[in-house]
């Protein structure tokens, strides 16, 4: 979890309040099936798409930390 904490910390910090809920919306968007889970590429092209991009090694930490059954789906 102090993975995650450390980029929600991260992306709070340089994107206001309107980029989060750009974020989450463009996560939604993303999401065709509608189960509130992305693969991790799909997850990765939202972020990357809304400027949250974190680096390689901070994204997979991430999505390991995201992913803790190790399905290949990031929940948002």
């Amino acid at each position: 979890m102090r993975i995650k904490r450390a980029v929600l910390t991260y992306l709070s910090e340089r994107f206001s309040s309107q980029n989060l809920q750009d974020l989450k919306a463009a996560f939604v968007a993303a999401d065709v099936s509608g189960s509130q889970k992305l693969s991790v590429a799909d997850f990765q092209l939202v972020m990357q798409k809304c400027g949250a991009y974190v680096g390689d090694y901070i994204f997979k930490e991430l999505c390991e930390e995201l992913d803790m059954k190790k399905t290949g789906m990031i929940p948002y």
